[in-house]
């Protein structure tokens, strides 16, 4: 009879250790818990004789693209195309870009936005005259724009547009100074230009 209690105390004894290790091995929904087993430095990476370098050939164009310093590289080497004067797309811009810009590129009166409405209505054409010494008043403002470009900026002068005729009082003829940017053409609209400080104010880029 006294054997009992001692087995009763032993199974109260034991009963929280397969409780805990009930709680240690088994996930809250039943699934064993993954145990980790640190490695030794040799099981990790097994040194073998068996492993060769892997050599990778190459084709002429994946050389040619790896090598490539940029995706613009091939658009670096292509030249630019000619813009000639008599271009009818130029002169369309042009029109359109003196038309949009008549309420705030240096028009204070109503004058000089009639006299600017009258360059995009009687704008016909271009002539190239890039070369050509320019000499009186209606030219200064090109000549000024020319010389800023020149001089201040570094620019090289593409060509130098002039309006076949004379379009208004104002501006007896119309001028165009185009130089190259980056791989556009950059336009500038001479006659709207009143100080060298807002020559940006009278660029736009040729559109293609």
């Amino acid at each position: 009879m006294k054997i009992y209690p001692l087995l009763f105390g032993l199974m109260i004894v034991s009963a929280p250790s397969f409780a805990q290790e009930e709680v240690i091995n088994t996930m809250p929904n039943g699934d064993p818990v993954p145990h980790i087993y640190k490695l030794e430095d040799e099981s990790v990476l097994p040194e073998s004789n068996d492993v060769e370098p892997l050599n990778i050939e190459l084709s002429e164009d994946e050389k040619s693209q790896e090598n490539s310093t940029g995706i613009y590289d091939v658009e670096e080497n292509k030249p630019m195309p000619e813009l000639e004067c008599s271009n009818p797309n130029l002169i369309r811009q042009v029109k359109d870009f003196i038309y949009n810009n008549i309420n705030r590129v240096g028009t204070n009166s109503v004058v000089e936005k009639r006299n600017r409405i009258l360059l995009v209505k009687n704008l016909h054409d271009f002539e190239d005259i890039t070369g050509q010494e320019l000499s009186g008043k209606d030219s200064f403002s090109a000549s000024s724009v020319m010389a800023h470009l020149k001089i201040n900026e570094g620019k090289e002068i593409y060509k130098l547009c002039k309006s076949s005729g004379n379009l208004s009082k104002e501006f007896a003829n119309l001028y165009v100074v185009i130089y190259p940017y980056a791989k556009y053409y950059n336009v500038v609209v001479a006659n709207l230009v009143t100080s060298t400080s807002n020559i940006e104010r009278a660029t736009f880029v040729y559109n293609w």
